[in-house]
């Protein structure tokens, strides 16, 4: 972090172009390190992406069968 705030400071007494294109190669590759570190989070607090995705499938077939039932006992 410490560099980019450098890199804003010099940026902002000197623009240049070269200093951008640092500037948002920085920021990018800090959005990606923050987006895995939100993925192994939930990754911890609910399961993989796989049985999550299980379970939401299994949820909704339940969900068919219980109104596929409920429509039949009418």
């Amino acid at each position: 972090m410490l560099r980019r705030t450098e890199l804003w400071h010099e940026q902002s007494v000197n623009p240049d172009p070269r200093i951008s294109a640092d500037l948002k190669s920085l920021s990018e590759r800090i959005n990606k390190l923050w987006a895995e570190s939100r993925a192994r989070r939930a990754c911890v607090r609910a399961g993989s992406r796989e049985r999550i995705l299980s379970r939401v499938r299994a949820e909704a077939r339940f969900e068919r069968e219980v109104k596929k039932v409920q429509g039949g006992v009418r």
